[in-house]
């Protein structure tokens, strides 16, 4: 189900890509999934459980090529995106 929910904006990748402009992609909830799946990945390595730092591993990574696209296809006059 996580990585679900961390993947659910990457429906919008092609557009994103296409139109050059990820005001499709909501950048707060990009950034608070990639804060919560790296606190959730260092948790579980702390207490080397696999099952809770795996999924959370993947989550990260989704999130973090989501913020990746924002900060490359963001809007160029500031007006957010």
């Amino acid at each position: 189900i996580l990585v679900c929910y961390s993947s659910a904006p990457m429906s919008t990748l092609w557009t994103v890509v296409q139109t050059k402009s990820a005001a499709t992609l909501h950048w707060p909830s990009c950034l608070m999934n990639l804060v919560n799946g790296t606190c959730w990945v260092l948790y579980g390595f702390a207490i080397q459980d696999y099952f809770i730092m795996s999924p959370n591993l993947a989550g990260m990574l989704l999130s973090l090529v989501q913020i990746t696209l924002i900060g490359v296809y963001r809007d160029k006059d500031g007006s957010g995106g």
